[in-house]
């Protein structure tokens, strides 16, 4: 999980760096909008019931499951990302957030599930619609 974690987040530096740097050729992703394929629940309930298999294909399995839940994670943190935009309160509640997923490991868990929540209930779809449309700013 650690290694996972510390290799999306180079990835995001490395990739900071080359947009400041203006070599960056693509326009930066919005990356509260990342979405996983609906088939990747069933392929992580499938992962994770092949898990309980004796020997190397429930190894296998075992690290299939670990790799999804970490990307249902990643899934569940660009859904708070998302939730939390336009509040007063965001950059510490984000920061509280990392902080306690950094120590205690347990949230990272959590947003694992909301991940897995936002792929079948679809939340920012409803967040956003009961927020209704963005305020223009003056």
């Amino acid at each position: 999980m650690f290694s996972t974690i510390t290799n999306v987040f180079n990835l995001w530096l490395a990739a900071r760096v080359v947009k400041i740097s203006g070599r960056l050729k693509r326009p930066w992703p919005d990356l509260t909008a990342l979405a996983l394929p609906p088939s990747s629940s069933a392929l992580l309930a499938a992962a994770i019931a092949g898990s309980f298999l004796p020997d190397l294909p429930g190894l296998l399995s075992g690290v299939f499951a670990a790799s999804l839940l970490m990307a249902f994670a990643i899934l569940g943190f660009a859904v708070v990302h998302a939730i939390t935009r336009g509040m007063r309160a965001r950059i510490v509640m984000l920061a509280g957030l990392y902080a306690a997923a950094m120590v205690l490991g347990w949230p990272v868990l959590a947003m694992a599930v909301v991940g897995l929540a936002e792929a079948i209930l679809n939340i920012r779809s409803r967040v956003a619609r009961k927020r209704g449309p963005p305020s223009l700013r003056t």
